[in-house]
């Protein structure tokens, strides 16, 4: 049933590898697998950080001071390891922020995009409903 995704996951992973990152399943395990609900990687690619759809309901999000002074002086010197992990959102061209809110707003800071790595919704294993 999840053959397909479970292919262009390993397709994605291996150019994920290439380019230098870290397999999110390392770091970021618990937004792609949660007990019988799992999301597939299906794309890394670079986009506007302005297509990006906070989902957090914190008044604020990203600590700019902390991005400014912590996160770009580590990325400049040791590069980005994790890219932030969004999934498509119902409106083309945008995304949802699962993980990275920080690293999204330095790499706009830095480069002026963002890298990301797309994932699927969450597929429940079993067969089950999910809930969004």
């Amino acid at each position: 049933m999840f053959e397909k995704l479970e292919e262009r996951e390993r397709e994605v992973l291996k150019k994920i590898e290439e380019e230098g990152y870290k397999d999110p399943h390392i770091d970021f395990k618990d937004a792609l697998i949660t007990d019988d609900n799992r999301r597939f990687i299906t794309d890394i690619i670079t986009i506007d950080y302005g297509d990006i759809e906070e989902n957090q309901v914190g008044t604020e999000v990203v600590d700019k001071e902390r991005c400014t002074k912590e996160l770009q002086p580590l990325i400049e010197k040791q590069g980005l390891k994790n890219p932030p992990l969004v999934v498509e959102s119902a409106i083309p061209g945008k995304y949802g922020q699962l993980t990275g809110h920080h690293r999204a707003y330095t790499l706009q800071i830095m480069n002026g995009c963002v890298v990301v790595i797309v994932v699927s919704k969450n597929y429940n294993l079993k067969g089950n409903p999910v809930s969004p």
